[in-house]
């Protein structure tokens, strides 16, 4: 099975330091995104391994990448509505959707 590297070091917009590790987790966290029970399952333990690395870089599968291109995706449709919703875009959601949907490309 093929393997990707994804960058999880932290960078800045403006003011704000954004913690990829945190925010991937976050994600891969959300209620209401997954289709099933064993579909959670993937994404909680891909979202644990994803915070507890010790590295600024954590080694992906074929089958976690297409999970995270999934949620990430489910959550860039969602219209911008902060209160009410989270979606992703703007300047600190870019880098990490760049990051993973750009792994498969190199």
């Amino acid at each position: 099975m093929k393997m990707y590297t994804l960058d999880l070091e932290n960078y800045k917009v403006g003011e704000h330091e954004v913690k990829p590790k945190q925010e991937y987790y976050d994600l891969l966290r959300m209620p209401g995104i997954y289709s099933d029970g064993l579909e959670t399952c993937d994404g909680v333990i891909l979202a644990n391994r994803i915070l507890e690395c010790d590295d600024t870089i954590v080694e992906i599968n074929e089958t976690e990448l297409a999970l995270l291109k999934k949620v990430l995706n489910i959550l860039i449709k969602i219209p911008h509505n902060p209160p009410a919703t989270r979606s992703l875009g703007g300047p600190r959601y870019d880098t990490l959707i760049v990051r993973v949907f750009m792994l498969d490309k190199e």
